[in-house]
């Protein structure tokens, strides 16, 4: 069954929450865009309409059969905003000491609606953003309530001071010293927030900057079949063009993934995912007691160090528990390394250890322990049972706000209770070797003939190969398969796909979706998705050239 999208309302032009559109304008933006694109000589593939089972949102269509990777979108940069208006508005000067350029992009775009005006050569597109927002920008104490105990709290609340104290500043140093350019009447707090909002729910990277990229940011996002496969614009020949990751039909809806975490989809859309391959739970080492011994935490410090890792920081945890997807990792094999005295000397040792592979099987037992007191000590923060959630959800007549903070609360139980079942699995597929045990073998291998040597060495144990193998299979498979059944884990009850779109939106949810563009901040142009075949190439030749230097040195030796 094709992924279902969970916070399906109100998904207007550009973003969960966001509302305000009209058929007019939208209407008017198809016709600017057509107007705009075929001047440049280019045949138009898609246009923006209302989107069916969309809360009233809109979409974009496919107005012909779009083969799968085939270029449907290349956006002429002239038609897109970013740094290059900054600096054709004469803006530039006033902001060069606003470090992010998401800031510096939000003030023109304030500067363009309400100063520009009819004016700008984008009004049309402009006419088409949203009006208003629900983004957790905008909720209410009350509305924040439900989701009391979350990894959002905190990041909601740095994030309303820091738009807070750069409105003040950008006041007191830029728009009141040039209101001939920056009228009062026009930089308000509200539409600053209006500015900021659009920025943070719909900013797409091309060419390594900022911009706004209109019909593209109107693509509402969906899991697709290829589900490694994730949005990425690529800027080429002055044109930002897009590639269809999939084959839409004629008349379809076409649906972009952009491979983030449901917590930053909904942090700056106001959306998540239902079932999001991509989704990981944000656990901070706070959760954990800190061990006592000033060597023991010496140690466990030093590792962090080495690893980058900070006490207060959240360290995303995947299900799948692939060792490149566990950052965290290190820094729970110190904190249940059974030696205190040498871990007081690895600050003074050069490498630093790092603890980046398996220290033993004991050890790595008791690291996965620490992950399953994490979620637990998670769980217990949290007002509500599973039950209780799926009640709340099952009411009519709650708010939007409401059922989408009720909703993400009860996806991380969910989340929670997978990555429990996976590393207790993992756990049972350890044997009892000890660090002294290890270091024993690993000595006693070293005489063997190297025949025997390069044969031990190939040879893997369970626990190895479950870490390294491609694990595609949904948080639903893991409660199923993986031995969490409803008595040990009772949230699963009330967590099952169906049930959850049934109490959300009635019915089965299927082939739903929402709008969302790449998240600016945090997934720069590089970061995420589609690899050309250059760099691929480059990642063959260059193991293929480490490979080469490992038979040279044999040779050697």
């Amino acid at each position: 069954m094709a992924p279902r999208v969970l916070a399906v309302v109100a998904a207007a032009t550009l973003s969960v929450g966001a509302h305000g559109n009209s058929d007019e304008a939208i209407a008017g933006l198809n016709a600017w865009f057509k107007q705009e694109y075929e001047s440049h000589g280019l045949v138009l593939k898609v246009e923006a309409r209302r989107a069916a089972g969309n809360g009233g949102g809109y979409g974009v269509y496919a107005l012909d059969d779009i083969e799968k990777s085939e270029l449907y979108l290349e956006i002429p940069q002239t038609m897109t905003m970013s740094d290059s208006l900054t600096r054709q508005r004469g803006l530039y000067a006033d902001l060069v000491d606003v470090s992010n350029p998401l800031d510096k992009l939000a003030v023109t775009l304030i500067h363009e609606r309400w100063v520009v005006g009819a004016a700008s050569p984008f009004a049309a597109y402009i006419a088409a953003l949203p009006q208003e927002f629900d983004t957790l920008q905008y909720y209410s104490a009350e509305d924040m309530k439900e989701l009391k105990g979350t990894d959002i709290e905190d990041t909601v609340r740095r994030t309303r001071s820091t738009w807070r104290e750069l409105f003040a500043t950008l006041t007191r140093t830029v728009f009141k010293p040039n209101s001939d350019r920056y009228p009062a009447a026009v930089f308000t707090w509200e539409n600053f927030r209006w500015g900021m909002s659009v920025l943070h729910t719909r900013c797409i990277w091309v060419g390594g900057r900022p911009s706004l990229v209109p019909m593209l940011d109107m693509i509402n996002c969906k899991e697709l079949p290829d589900k490694a496969q994730v949005h990425k614009t690529h800027s080429e020949g002055g044109f930002a063009n897009t590639y269809a990751p999939s084959f839409f039909e004629k008349g379809d809806e076409v649906f972009e993934n952009y491979g983030q975490t449901n917590r930053i989809y909904f942090v700056n859309h106001g959306f998540f995912l239902e079932d999001n391959s991509h989704d990981c739970l944000s656990l901070p080492l706070q959760l954990l007691t800190r061990p006592k011994g000033a060597a023991r935490m010496s140690g466990i410090e030093t590792v962090m160090m080495a690893n980058k890792i900070r006490w207060e920081n959240a360290h995303c945890i995947k299900p799948t528990f692939k060792q490149r997807e566990l950052p965290l990792f290190p820094a729970l094999r110190a904190w249940v390394y059974d030696n205190a005295t040498r871990m007081g000397k690895w600050v003074k040792e050069r490498p630093v250890p790092r603890l980046e592979s398996k220290v033993s099987n004991v050890n790595e037992r008791a690291a996965l322990g620490l992950i399953v007191d994490m979620c637990n000590a998670f769980l217990a923060k949290l007002p509500t049972s599973p039950a209780e959630d799926a009640a709340i959800l099952a009411d009519p007549a709650i708010g939007f706000r409401k059922r989408m903070s009720v909703g993400y609360r009860l996806s991380q139980k969910k989340l929670a209770m997978v990555v429990i079942a996976r590393a207790q699995e993992l756990q049972g597929n350890l044997g009892p070797l000890t660090e002294g045990e290890l270091e024993a073998q690993q000595n006693k291998g070293k005489k063997k003939k190297k025949g025997k040597k390069k044969k031990k060495a190939e040879k893997k144990d369970e626990y190895d190969l479950l870490l390294e193998q491609d694990d595609e299979t949904t948080m639903e498979d893991v409660l199923k398969e993986r031995g969490v059944d409803e008595d040990e884990a009772p949230a699963q009850e009330e967590t099952m796909l169906g049930k959850l779109s049934n109490a959300l939106f009635g019915g089965d949810g299927d082939q739903q979706a929402v709008d969302l563009d790449e998240q600016c901040e945090e997934v720069p142009e590089d970061a995420a998705g589609r690899s050309d075949g250059a760099e691929d190439q480059k990642d063959k030749k260059k193991k293929k050239k480490q490979s080469g230097d490992k038979t040279k040195k044999k040779k050697k030796k």
